[in-house]
Formats: structure tokens, C-alpha cells, sequence
């Protein structure tokens, strides 16, 4: 279940109730329209915020969702696994339109992407996993893919 706080830290005026599991990861989109979810059931969910609705369900992770964010235009949603993925969903059509792998499974972890951040465009998302390490990807759309590799950090594959 997803809460809304008031911002005096009020009792809940929305109640998001619909994951199977343990909810992981909230991200609100720069209008305060919807709220994202991510859940340990695998999915993410697009709540509008004003009638506590479940808009969509976007299911493609393996395991657990852990983080979640979506472009300020809200034309694209971002979500991170324990199953070692970034996936870039297509908000409306709920499609995934590109999956990044590239963490990889050692003594701390199995792969999971812990944590990441996407610039205000979505074109350029940062990652860090169980792995210890921070990946980054420049240029998320498929026709514009430009990776560069900066000092101490590895470039992801795209798959």
C-alpha cells in the first residue's frame, strides 16, 4: 500500500492499495497528478492521485522492483530490479521500450540496481548496485545511443 502525506504530515487523504507484496520504491510526477510505484510483486503502478485509482500496471521485472522515476514530461517511467535490469516504459502505451543489464552477481549480492537517477530529459540514467559499483548510460534513445565512459565509472550494455 502507497500513502499521500498532507505536508503537515497529516493523516493520509490517499490510500494506493493493489501491489502483492511490499511496496519499495514511490516517485510523484513533477505535477502531482500521479504517483508511481514499485513493488516486491514485480510490478510498477501508476496511481492518479486525486481519485486513488490505479491507472496502470506495467509487468516485466523478474523479482522485485526497487526504484522507480519517471521523465518530467511523464512520457517515460524508469524501474530498477532485484533481477539486475533498468527498464524505460512507455508511460501511456505501457510497453518496455529498452531493458539495461549490467550489474553484476558477486559475494554481497545477486546483481540487484540498489538505487539510480535519470536527468530531467531521461537521456541519461546513473545506477548503483549490489556489485559496488555506479554505471551510467548516455543518450537512452535508441537512435541517439551514445556511450561514453567516464574515469571510475563502467558503461552499461544495452540489450
Amino acid at each position: 500500500v502507497a500513502q499521500v502525506l498532507d505536508s503537515a504530515g497529516h493523516p493520509c487523504w490517499s490510500v494506493f492499495g493493489g501491489h502483492e507484496s511490499s511496496v519499495e520504491s514511490v516517485r510523484l510526477d513533477a505535477h502531482g497528478e500521479h504517483v508511481y510505484s514499485g513493488g516486491e510483486d514485480g510490478t510498477v503502478r501508476k496511481w492518479q492521485i486525486e481519485s486513488g485509482e490505479c491507472a496502470l500496471v506495467m509487468r516485466g521485472h523478474e523479482w522485485g522492483v526497487l526504484c522507480v522515476d519517471v521523465t518530467v514530461d511523464g512520457s517515460a517511467v524508469f524501474s530498477a530490479g532485484a533481477d539486475g535490469t533498468i527498464k524505460k516504459w512507455d508511460a501511456e502505451m505501457v510497453v518496455v521500450l529498452l531493458t539495461l543489464v549490467g550489474h553484476e552477481k558477486n559475494e554481497v549480492g545477486d546483481g540487484a540496481v540498489s538505487c539510480f537517477r535519470i536527468t530531467l530529459d531521461g537521456q541519461i540514467v546513473c545506477s548503483g548496485g549490489q556489485d559496488k559499483t555506479v554505471r551510467c548510460v548516455y543518450g537512452m534513445e535508441p537512435r541517439a545511443r551514445r556511450l561514453k565512459s567516464c574515469v571510475g565509472m563502467v558503461v552499461w550494455c544495452m540489450r
